[in-house]
């Protein structure tokens, strides 16, 4: 015997076609449809005179672009329409094998029911067997889940945050198709929890994927987009202490060039003072159980044989945060932190143990995301030896200098970059 899971129920609530989310879906505009998800528009509901729900709606239209934005922004993967179907109904009926790919990446339930107690797997069998795979995770033709297209679609803020940046975003001619980039931006905790959000974190992430793309040269098909991660797809991706996660089997030992990426809080163990990365879904008082080890992740990275690996960490590992301590009716003063250790790659921190990682209202970034992309952006070149491209030598020196600056000035609080290289030569853009 065993339990039906029905998909979720439709609320009774209903969006009007004029809304900034309707309207921006209907003309295709994507950056105000990302601007509207971003100021907290609801799209669990109804759009009126359609019976779909904007996600079903999107999703039958084969709109990747809308569907990967409603779902990045917390749109329900399994809420169905007035027709009592959900979202992946219209992808298989579709054969849309891409955005299958995608509600399952944002934790569409495929053994999810309808009244007449058919699931994904009833519908997939019916329209085309190699839907049955996608949906079992046996599809061997599948490498990575592709994002929506156009990896430099970034929010409004971050628009204006490269123009103050007083630049763009260099661009590589060549591709490097043996690399592969996992960007993380956990916002959203206070939905989970009682920790406060990451304002800017998505931002910090578009930001740094669009980096990844066109200075990096990565593929967008080898691209990888975590928002509001929880523990359990950070075990997914990195693995746990037994066993490999699924960034592991894209790469090529030797071969591959790995790129990670994390924007969120982050804190030490209460009881050891090991470095955590907190996922939206963590306690904060039984850390080492749900939140994800920073010395497991660096392990598991090294693990993979990749050519080389560079992490970016736009977070702090004292319990601090801007908005306060992470750590509810506890003096600072109590909280024991430990150093980020040895690590074998390039790794650039945005804080030592003891501070907080501060964010930039003006750029709407983290301070340290803004710096490391002026950076990259020439001008620490321009401060090292001029030769048109930026190594990670001349980053760390740029960085070590510029954050620390800004956030004394800013802030008022000592904050300084964690960076350890284990090739100050690498280059991070060319000019």
């Amino acid at each position: 015997m065993f339990a039906m899971i029905y998909t979720t129920v439709v609320v009774a609530v209903t969006l009007s076609n004029s809304s900034p989310v309707v309207a921006s879906i209907y003309s295709k505009q994507y950056d105000k449809l990302e601007s509207a998800l971003y100021d907290g528009a609801y799209t669990d509901a109804v759009i009126s005179g359609t019976s779909h729900t904007p996600l079903t709606y999107t999703v039958e239209k084969n709109d990747m672009k809308a569907t990967e934005l409603l779902l990045m922004y917390g749109a329900a993967p399994d809420m169905v329409n007035e027709f009592d179907k959900p979202p992946l109904y219209y992808a298989i009926t579709n054969k849309n094998f891409d955005m299958v790919r995608l509600l399952l990446k944002y934790k569409a339930d495929p053994y999810a029911a309808d009244k007449s107690g058919r699931n994904a797997y009833n519908w997939a069998a019916q329209v085309d067997s190699k839907l049955v795979q996608v949906l079992s995770g046996k599809d061997k033709d599948e490498v990575i889940v592709k994002a929506h297209p156009d990896t430099t679609s970034i929010h409004d803020d971050v628009k204006v945050s490269i123009s103050a940046l007083k630049g763009n975003l260099p661009e590589t001619k060549t591709p490097n198709r043996n690399a592969v980039a996992l960007i993380i931006g956990n916002k959203n905790y206070s939905r989970e929890g009682q920790l406060p959000d990451v304002s800017f974190s998505v931002n910090d992430a578009i930001l740094m994927k669009a980096y990844a793309h066109k200075t990096l040269g990565i593929e967008e098909g080898n691209i990888i987009m975590l928002t509001d991660a929880k523990q359990s797809e950070l075990v997914k991706w990195f693995g746990n202490e037994h066993t490999e996660g699924r960034l592991a089997t894209l790469v090529k030992p030797g071969v591959t060039e790995l790129f990670v990426y994390y924007s969120g809080h982050g804190a030490p163990d209460l009881q050891t003072g090991k470095p955590y990365i907190v996922p939206v879904d963590a306690s904060m008082d039984t850390l080492n159980l749900n939140g994800y080890s920073l010395d497991l992740l660096k392990y598991n990275l090294a693990k993979t044989g990749a050519k080389k690996v560079t992490m970016v960490l736009e977070s702090c590992f004292s319990g601090g945060a801007g908005s306060g301590q992470l750590f509810k009716n506890m003096s600072p003063a109590m909280l024991v932190t430990r150093e980020i250790g040895e690590f074998d790659g390039n790794l650039f921190a945005a804080a030592q143990k003891d501070q907080v990682a501060s964010w930039d209202s003006e750029t709407k970034l983290g301070i340290f995301t803004r710096y490391f992309i002026q950076g990259v952006n020439g001008e620490a070149d321009s401060k090292g030896n001029h030769d048109g491209k930026v190594t990670a030598g001349e980053l760390r020196s740029y960085l070590s200098d510029e954050v620390t600056y800004q956030a004394r000035r800013s802030y008022n609080r000592v904050q300084s970059p964690k960076i350890q290289l284990k090739n100050s030569g690498e280059v991070m853009s060319s000019i």
